[in-house]
């Protein structure tokens, strides 16, 4: 069994050392494990740094992150292809029997690893809790439809034929969310086999930090692309569901799981809606949407990015999408 991980780089010079540094140490004396950083377009010290820590770089100009990831998987030649963000930090407890227990098993074609954000407010919590037991049903029912972005793996054979899919299908789209559309398309493509959510059974979740973003500003454009992202795969994807060619019960099944990411996509409508219901008895909950955006700003820009996603469903895409 061949292991590939990937670090999509485009000016990561104040992370990528960390995460390299995780990555080796998590993976020390296994030699069929290979790790690598795809450059693309980086402008800062990334290469250089990445280099100096011993790992191979791979550079391109800048073709969007979603275009370096087809590079990656077109020129490998590994069994198994993992994609790390840049910035996530792993700790020693990931690589795990569970972990290897999904490289060997044919009936898997994907997993993700569980972990929980660092430094949460109250309704974060919340909110994780919740995604946490959607993710346990979702993978009950068959497998997931959706990873975690920051640590995704998936068997190259069955990743490749996603990849060429998605290009036959809907020509040279640069994919804004690739933890949605590539487990998507897998679990489209291929309905009887799985994708897994690997779960720390020493503690409750994996030691995985990411290091993230931190200015509001950058948390606004990244809650816009990935609203974006979203309606991309929305717009394309979805109708492929109801074609006579492609219509199956397991594909319904995979479908009835994407529609709660579909709601997520347009979750400010529904809390609109309870905000209103709510004000009719208790006019103090009239004042809750000004404190999110005062007192929690990553909740603001997701509720402001949802507030835009209908209007951009059924209008023209934006042509300047990128990494």
């Amino acid at each position: 069994m061949s292991f590939e991980i990937w670090i999509p780089a485009h000016n990561e010079e104040k992370v990528i050392v960390k995460t390299i540094a995780s990555l080796q140490l998590v993976t020390k004396g296994k030699s069929n494990v290979f790790i690598g950083v795809a450059c693309n377009g980086c402008t800062d010290q990334t290469e250089e740094l990445s280099r100096q820590e011993g790992v191979s770089v791979h550079s391109w100009p800048a073709l969007g992150k979603w275009k370096t990831i087809e590079q990656i998987v077109f020129q490998s030649q590994s069994e198994w292809i993992g994609f790390v963000d840049a910035g996530t930090v792993w700790g020693s407890n990931v690589w795990s029997k569970d972990f290897e227990a999904n490289l060997s098993d044919p009936e898997v074609m994907g997993f993700t690893l569980e972990y929980a954000a660092q430094n949460m407010n109250w309704l974060e919590k919340i909110y994780w809790m919740i995604e946490s037991a959607m993710k346990t049903f979702e993978e009950k029912m068959g497998g997931l439809v959706t990873v975690s972005g920051f640590s995704m793996f998936f068997r190259r054979e069955e990743l490749l034929k996603a990849i060429r899919f998605l290009r036959s299908e809907f020509g040279e789209v640069s994919w804004l969310n690739d933890d949605v559309i590539l487990p998507l398309c897998l679990r489209f493509l291929f309905p009887h086999k799985k994708i897994k959510l690997v779960k720390s059974t020493l503690q409750k979740t994996f030691n995985i930090v990411d290091l993230g973003l931190d200015s509001v500003g950058q948390e606004k454009k990244r809650r816009l692309r990935m609203m974006r992202g979203n309606l991309q795969w929305i717009r394309r994807m979805v109708p492929r569901f109801f074609e006579k060619r492609f219509f199956s019960f397991q594909r319904t099944l995979v479908l009835l799981l994407l529609s709660r990411k579909i709601l997520k996509v347009f979750w400010s409508y529904l809390f609109i809606s309870l905000m209103l219901a709510l004000a009719c008895k208790f006019v103090a909950s009239t004042f809750l949407l000004p404190i999110f955006f005062l007192l929690m700003p990553k909740v603001g820009s997701a509720f402001l990015a949802s507030i835009k996603a209908p209007f951009e469903l059924f209008a023209e895409e934006p042509a300047n999408l990128g990494w």
